[in-house]
């Protein structure tokens, strides 16, 4: 059976993605079903009768809503499907809520611009900045959105996932010193050749775990994602980053990282430096320089990049169900963007412009 989100169906109802939710929880919906937090409808599937209007109360409808997601499971048995369409509903409900956002909201007004800025607006043409005025209100919540997106996949494929897990434990003292040794040499390089140190993830570890010390300190640390797969019987935590992320936050990480493999009995079988995706292509073109202080972005077996990360999280081809609701939603909200808010239409290329 073919699926379709609540966004879609909406839309293909004329009603608004609040509305077609309320549908599908109020068990109007023939065939609907939940996945996690998420509906999906049949393709196709008829706009119920409004169970407001006298037709429809005449007919008495009344539908049992279908609880967790057992039923959904059975009849899409396509692991890459289930992720898409999980993946695809995410995206569109933070997309559907920032073209509100932009369009009624907190549209760009060129009047209030000018007022503020009458430099700029003198110079450079209205479109740039209500360009940039998207921007800014697209970056912050797109965010987010990795870490929900990671959520879902995982919870299908490894049967748990949590984010912001607290991991408390306790380290002993000769271990914490090397820590901050191993730290402390990565952010204060020598000037000279000899005294550069490189990042060096294994050789690293091992010499931190080689710490002795009688003296036993209670740690904690707060994870990222934390994952007690069901389905490889091990237990892995992640530092998710944005694909570019700064020097600080990845100074931060590896100390996380170093800190959940160092405890006594450690919880955790595997601990990664993740990025959800590669601007730069390959893992070896990644060249973006403030990680690459703290750890080897090629080599460290630590870091996962693009599609290594959701393979991982999903299992096989679950990057590539990342990649193809991308570009399946890329197409409808490029077009909305250029007519509904910049006014335009959309130029031939838009169609083309491609997540790989």
């Amino acid at each position: 059976m073919d699926w379709m989100t609540v966004q879609e169906a909406g839309r293909q109802w004329s009603v608004t993605t609040r509305r077609a939710q309320y549908l599908c929880a109020n068990g109007t919906v023939e065939g609907a079903q939940k996945l996690g937090k998420i509906w999906v409808v049949p393709k196709g599937a008829p706009k119920p009768i409004d169970g407001r209007t006298k037709v429809a109360k005449s007919k008495n409808i009344i539908q049992a809503q279908v609880e967790g997601d057992s039923l959904f499971m059975a009849r899409t048995s396509n692991k890459p499907d289930r992720m898409a369409i999980a993946i695809s509903s995410i995206i569109s409900d933070m997309m559907g809520r920032i073209m509100t956002k932009v369009l009624q909201t907190d549209p760009f007004i060129p009047e209030k611009h000018h007022a503020a800025k009458p430099l700029y607006a003198a110079l450079v043409p209205d479109e740039i900045f209500k360009a940039s005025h998207f921007e800014r209100r697209f970056v912050t919540p797109f965010g987010s959105a990795w870490e929900q997106l990671a959520v879902v996949v995982a919870k299908e494929f490894h049967g748990s996932c949590e984010r912001g897990k607290l991991v408390e434990g306790i380290i002993k003292n000769e271990r914490l010193r090397r820590i901050q040794e191993t730290l402390n040499k990565l952010e204060h390089k020598g000037r000279k050749k000899e005294d550069k140190v490189k990042p060096d993830w294994l050789n690293e570890l091992a010499y931190i775990l080689d710490g002795d010390g009688e003296e036993l300190v209670p740690v904690s640390v707060m994870c990222d994602l934390f994952i007690d797969s069901h389905t490889v019987n091990k237990v892995y935590a992640f530092e998710l980053k944005a694909p570019l992320p700064n020097s600080d936050q990845t100074k931060v990480s590896k100390e996380k990282m170093f800190k959940l493999l160092a405890m006594e009995h450690s919880p955790v079988d595997e601990a990664y430096y993740a990025l959800p995706y590669n601007p730069y292509g390959l893992k070896e073109n990644y060249s973006w320089s403030f990680p690459m202080r703290w750890f080897d972005m090629k080599n460290d077996p630590c870091v996962l990049i693009g599609s290594e990360f959701w393979d991982l999280m999903g299992g096989k081809d679950s990057y590539d169900a990342f990649i193809s609701s991308v570009n399946a939603l890329g197409l409808e909200y490029r077009e909305r963007i250029y007519r509904e808010y910049l006014g335009i239409e959309p130029p031939e290329h838009s169609k083309t412009t491609v997540l790989k």
